[in-house]
């Protein structure tokens, strides 16, 4: 039964992923959905068949080891497309204290706030615009999910390094087989190289993880802003 459970489970996390990743798709349509989507998708995408949020809170956690200022419950954290606060929930079981939280939909943050465990929330894209969050506000940005068909375009990258301070973190996961049979993802590394190639970051870790979303390996790229 456990078996048949497990594939019922993919299946719907699976139709689900699809229709928001559907080609074409716009901004205004994919918030519309997730505003639709808020109330059950903590149901329809389980943890058992969507690990990134723990995969990039545990890469963030590795960089506030203890050893060195700030402390976790002293960093301030942006937690882009935030969504139900998956990510802020390993966060805040870490000892991460200082989480805000920027997503587009409201219905998702609604949920989010809920949870009593975030600061800030800033109903916003990134990638599209500038946000208007000031220059160096954050020890470091955590994005899960967010690089996807009609979701953050790769730019984004260059506004988490306007908002992170120096010496502070950016840690991303996405689909490994998008960095190469996707037009715009597949620009991703190039650009991670041209901003290391200017001085704006440099890469601390790129890490390949199992069954990041359903059975797709993931890529968690930590960077630290210079």
């Amino acid at each position: 039964m456990a078996g048949n459970d497990n594939a019922e489970a993919k299946k719907i996390a699976l139709e689900a992923i699809n229709r928001v990743h559907a080609k074409g798709i716009t901004i205004k349509e994919l918030t519309a959905m997730y505003d639709k989507w808020a109330d059950t998708y903590d149901k329809e995408i389980s943890p058992e068949v969507y690990k990134g949020p723990i995969y990039v809170a545990e890469a963030l956690a590795e960089l506030y080891d203890g050893s060195s200022k700030p402390r976790r419950w002293e960093a301030k954290i942006l937690d882009i497309a935030a969504g139900t606060g998956r990510i802020g929930i390993h966060l805040f079981e870490l000892g991460f204290r200082q989480i805000d939280a920027l997503d587009p939909s409201e219905k998702m943050l609604e949920k989010l706030r809920r949870l009593g465990i975030y600061g800030i929330t800033w109903r916003d894209t990134i990638g599209i615009h500038q946000t208007e969050i000031p220059d160096g506000a954050y020890d470091a940005t955590v994005s899960s999910g967010a690089f996807g068909g009609g979701h953050m375009p790769v730019k984004a990258i260059h506004e988490m390094v306007r908002i992170v301070r120096p010496g502070g973190f950016i840690v991303n996961i996405i689909r490994e087989e998008y960095l190469t049979t996707t037009e715009e993802y597949s620009k991703m590394e190039a650009l991670y190289k041209e901003l290391q190639d200017n001085q704006k970051l440099i890469q601390v870790s790129r890490k390949v993880v199992p069954q990041y979303s359903l059975d797709n390996n993931g890529v968690v790229f930590v960077h630290k802003v210079l």
